[in-house]
């Protein structure tokens, strides 16, 4: 009897000590198992922010704990803030009008003037790793050893040499087919255009036999190193321009051949003019391709714009020549009918000192523009060759 007591007071004491234990689990149980999920758009509402303290990995490794949707909120929260903020500059801009507006710009301007000048000076540019394939095109073969420079260049004008001289055989042969154009003369537009467009395509089949025979040459005989490449296509194609300019102008201008022209004017001015625009533009196409040449193999910026500008000036000293040389008979023909003393007279004596000076400011500005902004298509020589059709249509 006493022992079965026993028992029983053992079991009922275990019974508090079983149920806390049961409570102790169940509690654990809860904190290891997930709730209920969230949905979606509960997650995407949560409010994600970045601490402020933490560096750039500590940052990838906190936005890799976050769900897809965290992160797009947080990216759109993002643009807002900087939208928020550009409309506040912007509305800081246009507040600071007047005298203030006109001192913060000056300002500004000032400051990128400056930071232009040392960016000039610091030599930019002259690191050839800047352009690395060029300069490995241009300065090395492809075993990376140094190329003889002047066995390149002799190759070079050789080939270009043979090439001319192939073509002005060609021409000689055709000359005949030329004479008979040109003395099928006819006071009809449409035979006039008929023989121009036949010279022009003539003058195409040429620029064509020169451009093959100069690849052939350079594919068959040369050793293709990285300088040859380089300038055999650069001067390829300055050699092509400088032709189409001669086809255009022979087109336009037809010199030693009235009977196709139908511009009015007389075969001096013609001839005139069309001499000087092969050279012109011989000048500025040669000049700027060997600047473009220079570049690639490392010359800085501030070298490089300087090259520039000295073949554009020497362009526009070319123009300048011509305007004075054509000054008397320029000035002439804008006085006619104009009484002395009035101002339109005053003009047409003065017209060559305003051409040139107007040929300078364009130069100037567009020099500077150039040092502002680094070399963009649209150049002074090409722009101030339009001063040439205005003064040659009074001469």
């Amino acid at each position: 009897m006493a022992q079965n007591l026993f028992k029983s007071s053992v079991l009922f004491s275990l019974i508090p000590l079983i149920v806390l234990l049961s409570g102790h689990l169940l509690q654990a149980a809860n904190l290891g198992l997930p709730g209920p999920a969230k949905s979606e758009k509960e997650v995407s509402e949560e409010t994600v922010q970045i601490p402020d303290s933490l560096d750039s990995d500590q940052i990838n490794s906190f936005l890799a704990t976050l769900s897809d949707a965290q992160v797009r909120r947080l990216l759109i929260q993002q643009l807002k803030e900087d939208a928020t903020r550009e409309l506040t500059e912007g509305k800081t801009d246009e507040e600071a009008g007047g005298l203030a507006g006109l001192i913060q710009k000056i300002r500004s301007f000032s400051d990128f003037f400056h930071s232009r000048i040392d960016e000039l000076e610091s030599g930019a540019g002259a690191d050839p790793e800047d352009l690395p394939k060029f300069y490995r095109l241009l300065g090395k073969r492809e075993d990376q050893e140094k190329p003889d420079a002047f066995k390149t260049i002799v190759s070079v004008i050789g080939l270009f040499l043979i090439s001319y001289g192939v073509v002005w055989f060609s021409r000689r042969s055709a000359a005949a087919i030329y004479r008979r154009i040109e003395n099928a003369t006819s006071v009809s537009m449409k035979a006039k255009i008929g023989g121009l467009t036949l010279q022009a395509l003539l003058d195409m089949l040429f620029m064509f036999i020169f451009a093959i025979v100069t690849l052939a040459l350079y594919f068959i005989f040369m050793d293709r190193t990285g300088p040859q490449r380089v300038l055999v296509a650069t001067y390829l194609a300055a050699f092509l321009i400088i032709m189409a300019v001669q086809l255009a102008s022979r087109f336009l201008l037809t010199p030693n051949v009235p009977a196709l022209r139908f511009l009015p004017m007389d075969d001096e001015t013609a001839v005139y003019l069309y001499r000087w625009l092969i050279t012109i533009a011989a000048a500025i196409t040669l000049g700027w391709f060997t600047c473009g040449i220079f570049r690639v193999a490392g010359v800085s910026e501030a070298n490089h714009l300087i090259m520039i500008s000295s073949v554009a000036l020497a362009a526009i000293s070319m123009i300048i020549i011509m305007i004075l040389q054509k000054r008397q008979q320029v000035q002439q023909s804008l006085a006619k009918g104009l009484p002395e003393t009035g101002f339109r007279a005053y003009l047409a004596r003065i017209w060559h000192i305003l051409a040139i000076i107007a040929a300078l400011l364009l130069w100037l500005l567009s020099t500077f523009n150039q040092f502002l902004g680094g070399i963009r298509p649209g150049t002074p020589g090409i722009k101030t060759l339009l001063l040439i059709p205005l003064y040659c249509s009074k001469a």
